[in-house]
């Protein structure tokens, strides 16, 4: 439950299709970006988003995933929830890393995580993350511990607009998916 419930969440705010010049990933539908897809074949070496067959996975191919929900799902799932191991977390803590695995890659969401919480920032959930995380709540209490956890991706978010300045087009929507993400998570 708590992959679709979350994955339900994180979809809200990616959207359907767009093709910002200024978003690095290119073509994008539903936060699924060409460059993160470009290459992945399957088992048998099949270009898995490959939708039109037509040997290649271009911007048809991306639009397309609008009439494949499987594939979307599926790529979150492998490429972002287990990676950072979510499924070690409880809500909303899941969640919370889940949603910055999406927009900062596996490893920094759980970084992120640990550094709310004053753990080790090793970018693996393990036993010592989670007794960071359990004392956080306990000294801390829920509100503060995810409101922690969000400050640490707002100033991400401040360090990449500040590397590079293309990307403050971006800065109020990932803001206001904090706030969103915030609501739900405190709920």
């Amino acid at each position: 439950m708590s992959f679709e419930r979350a994955l339900a969440l994180t979809l809200r705010h990616e959207g359907g299709f767009s093709n910002n010049p200024a978003d690095r990933g290119g073509p994008t539908f539903a936060g699924v970006s060409h460059k993160a897809v470009v290459g992945l074949r399957d088992n048998g070496g099949r270009l898995v988003f490959d939708l039109d067959g037509d040997g290649d996975v271009d911007i048809a191919d991306i639009r397309a995933l609008a009439d494949h929900p499987d594939k979307v799902e599926s790529f979150y799932r492998s490429r972002y929830w287990s990676p950072a191991g979510c499924d070690e977390l409880d809500w909303p803590y899941s969640l919370l890393v889940f949603d910055a695995a999406v927009h900062s890659g596996p490893r920094q969401g759980v970084v992120l995580l640990q550094s709310a919480v004053e753990a080790d920032p090793a970018g693996v959930i393990g036993p010592t993350t989670k007794i960071a995380l359990e004392g956080a709540i306990f000294r801390w209490g829920l509100p503060r511990v995810v409101r922690s956890a969000l400050w640490e991706r707002a100033v991400l978010f401040a360090n990449i607009c500040r590397r590079n300045p293309s990307q403050g087009q971006f800065l109020r929507g990932w803001l206001w998916r904090l706030v969103e993400l915030e609501k739900e998570a405190i709920a």
